[in-house]
């Protein structure tokens, strides 16, 4: 398990992939719209 997250930390696209349809599941789930982020611009607040 360290092995594979550590594989996931080190692989910047597959974090971003990740994290991404982890926030899709999660406005399925509780009906909110998800607010992704797009590449090379600020984070929004």
């Amino acid at each position: 398990m360290t092995t594979m997250v550590e594989q996931v930390l080190d692989n910047s696209a597959l974090l971003t992939e990740i994290v991404r349809q982890a926030d899709f599941c999660w406005g399925q789930i509780y009906g909110e719209r998800p607010h992704f982020e797009i590449p090379g611009n600020p984070p929004s607040r």
